[in-house]
């Protein structure tokens, strides 16, 4: 089973918690994935399939960066942290603008590292932002490729 349909059924079920909580990812390719429910409360999970375990935990209402561990070394992660804490010492309100430039940065470090990656073989093709207030929820996706 891919990785994509495992988000449909979590999308799609009426419990995504108790599902993850229940699926047997046996077979599937590592990944991360991170939920975001605000059906009653906002609550967030960072579910991990390692290849062989699950880490499924909530997360506390605060901001964090992710970088994909087959993508960048222990060290190039440390740094993007860096460059994280540094964009949030002067980004104390967080607007949706700001947020998709740290995102499409291309000055951070070597172009295998920074923010907005490009490599012989690989880059980041899109960033996709999902705000939500009140009960209005848009998503805007920025396609670098096309």
């Amino acid at each position: 089973m891919s990785r994509g349909v495992i988000v449909k059924k979590i999308l799609t079920d009426a419990n995504a918690v108790s599902f993850i909580n229940q699926f047997d990812f046996e077979g599937i390719e590592p990944f991360t994935l991170i939920l975001v429910d605000w059906e009653n409360s906002l609550k967030t999970f960072e579910l991990v399939w390692d290849g062989e375990q699950k880490h499924f935990t909530e997360l506390p209402q605060e901001p964090k960066i992710w970088s994909s561990s087959t993508l960048y070394t222990d060290e190039m992660k440390t740094q993007r942290r860096i460059w994280f804490s540094e964009w949030l010492a002067i980004n104390t309100v967080f607007e949706q603008d700001n947020i998709l430039q740290f995102h499409q940065n291309e000055s951070k470090g070597t172009a295998d590292i920074s923010l907005k990656m490009k490599r012989d073989i690989v880059e980041t093709v899109s960033v996709t932002s999902v705000k939500k207030e009140s009960s209005s929820v848009n998503m805007l996706y920025l396609d670098f490729v096309n």
